[in-house]
């Protein structure tokens, strides 16, 4: 899985991968649980899926490009929901909650990548959310490569006892 920004700042990622599986690619998403603050906020799973379907309007637009060519057709793939899920918080989190379980819905703009052949590829994802004067950016690197058989080394042969 590919994952998109999560910040207005520009950020890049290599990733290197054999060749044969697809490529999921999370362009953008949000998430609502029974711990956080408003708008990510909600006591039951109604509530939980009315926050994401509220926090999904806040996105304006998105696109999707490889290698510079955009990727048409993005709407089949909108917003994808998760189930229902419970969350651990760690300790310091960025969501600024107390540590502990929730919880949560997600949901996404994700498209699957038909698997790609071997190369060096440039995946980027744009997001504009209401709100915001910049877009979130996400540049994945991703190189894939053809699929290697690693043999182990041979075990040093046995001496006989004397």
């Amino acid at each position: 899985m590919l994952a998109g920004a999560f910040t207005t700042e520009p950020h890049d990622r290599t990733c290197v991968v054999a060749e044969g599986p697809a490529i999921y690619v999370r362009i953008v998403g949000t998430g609502c649980t029974t711990v956080e603050p408003p708008p990510f906020s909600g006591r039951t799973e109604a509530e939980l899926r009315e926050c994401i379907s509220a926090n999904a309007e806040d996105i304006l637009e998105d696109g999707l490009t490889i290698n510079g060519e955009p990727v048409e057709g993005l709407d089949a793939y909108r917003r994808t929901a998760s189930p229902l899920f419970t969350l651990t918080f760690a300790e310091g989190t960025v969501f600024g909650v107390p540590a502990g379980v929730a919880e949560s819905v997600s949901a996404s703009y994700s498209v699957i990548i038909a698997p790609p052949s071997p190369g060096a590829y440039e995946i980027t994802g744009l997001t504009q959310l209401a709100g915001e004067t910049e877009p979130f950016e996400a540049t994945i690197h991703l190189v894939v490569q053809d699929a290697q058989v690693i043999e182990p080394e041979a075990s040093p042969a046995a001496s006989p006892e004397a």
